[in-house]
């Protein structure tokens, strides 16, 4: 048992002067001075923006009429899909007004 603890006391001992060596920890590591042009350290850089430069100047398109709202103008009306969506909307406002009377 004796022996058992001076072997152990024999290698703790030099394993802690190491670990608290200040060659371990590297606090005094100089930093490093940036190149021209980007550099970018781990997450703390990230693009804020992105700008656009055109090298060419964009040919004007060639518009059939000028720019305004479309008007797709008066079409007929098909009978069941109108009875459909209004059957949709009905159900669907007495359903809530069914909810807001059981929730006072």
């Amino acid at each position: 048992m004796k022996h058992l603890a001076r072997k152990l006391i024999a290698v703790s001992i030099p394993a802690c002067v190491l670990l608290s060596s200040p060659a371990v920890h590297a606090a005094d590591v100089a930093p490093v001075q940036p190149q021209a042009g980007v550099t970018i350290m781990g997450d703390r850089d990230s693009a804020l923006g992105l700008f656009l430069a055109p090298w060419k100047e964009e040919e004007r398109a060639d518009l059939g009429r000028p720019p305004g709202l479309q008007d797709p103008g008066l079409a007929p009306v098909d009978p069941d899909g109108f009875a459909r969506t209004t059957t949709y909307y009905q159900t669907g406002r007495a359903y809530r007004a069914e909810r807001l009377q059981r929730n006072r």
